[in-house]
């Protein structure tokens, strides 16, 4: 999981995906100046990976369950 611009300067409109589309789940475009953060949540079963907004809104997750 990538954020987007933390700057909320260079950040660039997504166009066409053509790399590592075979890679990919989840692609979100928002403006031009997108900002964003990745907070990461831990315990004894999983690590969980969040991505969030500008607004504060969960955009996406994914967690990575703990072996045993």
């Amino acid at each position: 999981m990538q954020t987007p611009s933390s700057d909320n300067e260079r950040g660039q409109a997504t166009g066409e995906w053509t790399d590592n589309k075979d890679k990919m789940k989840y692609i979100w475009p928002e403006d031009p100046k997108t900002v964003g953060a990745l907070l990461m949540n831990v315990n004894d079963d999983a690590i969980t990976l969040t991505l969030y907004n500008r607004e504060g809104a969960p955009v996406y997750s994914v967690s990575v369950l703990a072996k045993r």
